[in-house]
This record gives structure tokens, sequence and C-alpha cells, in this order.
């Protein structure tokens, strides 16, 4: 079976601390229809929205070592990855490490 490349977005928009996170997920999908053969994953950071004074963090973002939020990761068809980005990030920056348009 063949891997395929992805883009992984840890954010909140809901409950973002910095306010950038429902942009940064924006940016994201702003590019996922140029890329049908790439896997597009948002990992919402926390389990039980519904309850905001008693939010917990899931699994992931811990497993994955994340300090803050938004976090968008490039991890190639290997793989690995391949570009990482705290923050802001623009659509262009993520489209360069898939490789371009």
């Amino acid at each position: 079976t063949s891997v395929r490349p992805s883009v992984i977005v840890f954010s909140t928009p809901k409950f973002c601390q910095t306010a950038v996170c429902g942009p940064t997920l924006n940016r994201v999908l702003e590019i996922k229809a140029f890329y049908p053969d790439v896997n597009f994953l948002h990992v919402e950071v926390f389990t039980n929205l519904a309850d905001p004074e008693n939010l917990v963090v899931v699994s992931a973002v811990e497993e994955w070592g994340l300090p803050t939020e938004p976090w968008v990761f490039v991890v190639d068809a290997s793989g690995i990855v391949v570009a990482r980005f705290e923050g802001v990030v623009d659509a262009g920056e993520i489209a360069d490490a898939l490789g371009g348009p």
C-alpha cells in the first residue's frame, strides 16, 4: 500500500489562545482542493468543547509534544515531517512544502 503526503493541523478555532487558529485552518483549507492526492487532517486540541470550563487536551497534542497551538505539519509520502509551522502560516508556505502547486 502506498502512503499519501499529509498536512496535519493542530488547532482549536473556538478556544485558541492566540486568535490565529481559525485563520490558520482556513489557509490550509484554501489549498486543499489543489492537492487531491494529499491527506488533510485537522486535529482539534480539546476533547470536550461543550464544557469550556473543563477542557481536556487530546492525547495527540501531548504525543507530538506541542506546547502551543496552532501547529501545521507537512508529512511526505514516506512519513517524514518535511515542514512544521507554529502559529501563523500562509497557504504559499504550505504549498511550497508540498512541492508547489
